[in-house]
């Protein structure tokens, strides 16, 4: 993929969102040929929303830990040397998304969201030393939501980038189905701001945002969200029988970076589309036959180079969306690549069909394409399409990626 050279370890640019530093790598492995995908799942929860940082010689996993019939989230951490064995998983409970950054001192910033009202999310920061114990949480960029009563004020999926011009802030806001992606600027580069709104970034219906630098260059990894008119056509063509769609309306990673100077708070909206990450399907994130599911959900990349020269992806993945209240039972699957274009799963368990890894970024897409995929909307009698309509606003709200708990 064009854009992803090896990053010096002396170059300081993005150094607090680097998921590998050469100071922290201890004895610290990634034991490729015993791992079997998926890496991470619990027969009573499910596992998505990741962020990872390899500190103190251990891999060190932040997650949303998501339980019981009504969906209730928890912030889940666990660590491991070799990415096969895991520690039992520790709890903070009412937090979801969390994301990692390092501060200039060495603490560790850890961007969430909690629910202080059903439906009504706001972000949070928890600072922590060693990923066992963790500071109280506190609000995040609070002046951004003014309305604690208003659903359309609901904040989610915060990323932090520390830059040399500040702090800027990715975010997600809107209820359950009028929501988009928000960039925030705190000119101290203190999460304690103030912070200013600059606008909509412009990537299109997109979440679970990552920031971290390539080349010397500001880069942001999100999830495409379905468009209505690819839940349109996908149920459309369920009512007809065909339940094996080439294309279903899943999540999918997409990568971006930043167009213009980083100094400047307002090119912080201009992205260029480097390219969708295509993972390949197993048999424990691929499609059943019938209703929904999730290939590679929440994605999150670590550059570990310095370790070992890969880059690995980690992913959420499921059979199905009906779990937990409509998360799905999602699990944590992990790919690696050294050109972000060819990606290898792990050798225990291969896609159920001989097709080949297929290129992270397509060609038509690489630098100018910023859009959506777009599917043409079949002519439907008004009837049947204000059904499907109807339909549409309920699978985006069954299908939300951070459903409140209860």
């Amino acid at each position: 993929m064009e854009g992803a050279g090896h990053q010096g370890g002396g170059d300081a640019v993005g150094a607090s969102n680097r998921c590998v530093e050469r100071a922290d790598l201890g004895d610290a492995t990634v034991a490729w040929d015993r791992m079997k995908n998926p890496i991470l799942s619990y027969p009573d929860a499910a596992v998505k929303d990741m962020s990872v940082r390899l500190a103190d010689g251990r891999w060190r996993i932040l997650f949303s830990y998501v339980r019981g019939p009504e969906g209730r989230f928890d912030m889940g951490s666990v660590s491991s040397r070799d990415l096969v064995s895991f520690s039992r998983p520790q709890v903070v409970p009412a937090l979801a998304s969390p994301e990692i950054t390092r501060d200039a001192d060495g603490t560790w910033l850890i961007a969430a969201q909690q629910y202080d009202q059903p439906k009504l999310a706001k972000l949070r920061l928890l600072t922590t030393r060693d990923f066992e114990t963790f500071s109280d949480r506190q609000p995040l960029a609070s002046e951004l939501a003014p309305d604690p009563d208003d659903p359309k004020q609901r904040v989610i999926d915060a990323a932090l980038a520390h830059t040399d011009a500040g702090l800027f802030l990715a975010y997600k806001q809107g209820d359950l189905v009028d929501q988009s992606p928000r960039i925030a600027h705190s000119p101290s580069g203190s999460p304690e701001g103030p912070w200013t709104v600059i606008g909509q970034p412009n990537v299109g219906l997109f979440e679970n945002y990552q920031f971290f630098v390539l080349e010397g260059t500001w880069h942001m990894l999100g999830t495409t969200v379905p468009g209505v008119e690819e839940l349109v056509e996908h149920l459309e063509l369920l009512e007809q029988g065909v339940t094996g769609s080439d294309n279903p309306p899943t999540h999918r990673p997409v990568l971006y970076r930043l167009a213009g100077d980083p100094d400047v708070p307002a090119n912080w909206l201009r992205w260029e589309k480097v390219g969708e990450i295509e993972i390949p399907e197993e048999r424990w994130n691929t499609f059943t036959g019938d209703g929904d599911y999730e290939r590679s959900n929440s994605a999150h990349l670590c550059d570990a180079r310095p370790l070992d020269g890969y880059f690995y992806l980690f992913y959420a993945g499921s059979t199905e969306v009906e779990a937990f209240d409509g998360t799905g039972h999602a699990k944590l699957g992990i790919a690696r690549s050294k050109d972000l274009r060819t990606w290898e799963l792990p050798p225990g368990e291969k896609a159920p069909t001989a097709a080949p890894s297929a290129p992270a970024a397509r060609e038509g897409a690489a630098r100018t394409d910023t859009s959506e995929r777009s599917f043409p909307l079949a002519t439907v009698a008004a009837v049947v399409l204000g059904v499907i309509v109807l339909a549409v606003v309920a699978l985006q709200v069954r299908r939300k990626v951070s459903p409140p708990p209860g």
